[in-house]
């Protein structure tokens, strides 16, 4: 697989610590994509540092599975190196992301992707679809993120499900927070919104999340 830079692979965080399991790229069922990508975030700083943080924390978890009786690491996880982003604008930050995710869904590996602000999503989604025709999207989120273009630019953290719903249908859910814009053209998209204050105190939307997305 190439990438867009180089590494170290002995100074890599790998998902779970390095365990005698711990595979190679070719023969991983399960790729793990860190994007520690910080380029739009317009609130609170911090978003390069999730996929790093959240590697470490891996490592003090327990992979047995009780549930299904498995270590979690026998399928095959292979971690790639946190991307890096030295991209002058973000159109390249996407192609550069697809094009990562593109590699690691045509070679039938299951790509598991931490962010990052979530701008990244569409690219992804894009990557995902071309190969599996018909996926749907999950979104649980405060945020609907349907923006058109936000502070001047459409690959914007608060365009991302719009960018997405592009490639994919989507259901979004705990939507709480939205602009007259998002409200107005949500209805004429690919997309089905759960609203929080809808969900307080009842269960029966579980049910219907499900039947939203594609293949339940």
């Amino acid at each position: 697989m190439s990438l867009p830079f180089e590494y170290d692979r002995l100074t890599l965080a790998e998902f779970g610590g390095t365990t005698p399991t711990t595979t190679d790229f070719a023969n991983a069922r399960v790729v793990v994509f860190p994007a520690p990508l910080e380029r739009t975030t317009s609130y609170v700083a911090g978003t390069r540092n999730g996929p790093h943080e959240i590697l470490v924390a891996s490592s003090h978890m327990e992979l047995w599975d009780e549930e299904t009786e498995t270590d979690v690491h026998s399928i095959g996880i292979f971690t790639l190196p946190e991307m890096e982003f030295p991209y002058a604008s973000m159109e390249e930050v996407v192609r550069q992301v697809r094009r990562i995710a593109a590699e690691i869904v045509q070679r039938d590996k299951f790509p598991f992707i931490l962010g990052g602000e979530h701008s990244i999503t569409p690219a992804i989604v894009e990557a995902v679809a071309a190969k599996h025709r018909g996926v749907s999207v999950l979104q649980i989120d405060a945020h609907a993120d349907l923006r058109d273009s936000f502070m001047g630019s459409p690959h914007n953290h608060a365009c991302a499900m719009r960018r997405t719903l592009e490639h994919a249908r989507a259901t979004q859910v705990g939507i709480r927070s939205l602009s007259p814009e998002e409200a107005s053209a949500a209805p004429s998209l690919p997309t089905r919104i759960f609203y929080d204050f809808n969900m307080r105190d009842r269960v029966d939307w579980i049910d219907q999340v499900v039947d939203s997305l594609s293949g339940t």
